[in-house]
């Protein structure tokens, strides 16, 4: 799981928990399943991610909320009722 630095330590219980201001590593493979964007506001660098994310293909999940959007590889999904259409 990768998520914007607000969001990881309320995500630390996680088996594997990356901070998306510091991984570095292209997400257009999908290696990072489920990502978390803080809604309190995104720098420019991270809005841009945001964009890059939806780009290669992720979906925004069901659980986002006003304050948090999720977003899943396709290929995590268990049904389609957990992405948004």
């Amino acid at each position: 799981m990768g998520a914007t630095t607000y969001l990881t330590t309320y995500l630390a219980s996680r088996e594997w928990l990356y901070d998306l201001d510091f991984h570095k590593a292209p997400l257009d493979d999908g290696h990072l399943p489920w990502l978390a964007f803080d809604g309190r506001g995104l720098s420019d660098d991270l809005q841009k991610l945001f964009q890059t994310c939806i780009d290669y293909g992720y979906l925004e999940s069901v659980f986002s909320n006003e304050s948090v959007t999720i977003l899943v590889w396709p290929a995590y999904l268990n049904d389609k009722t957990n992405a948004k259409p």
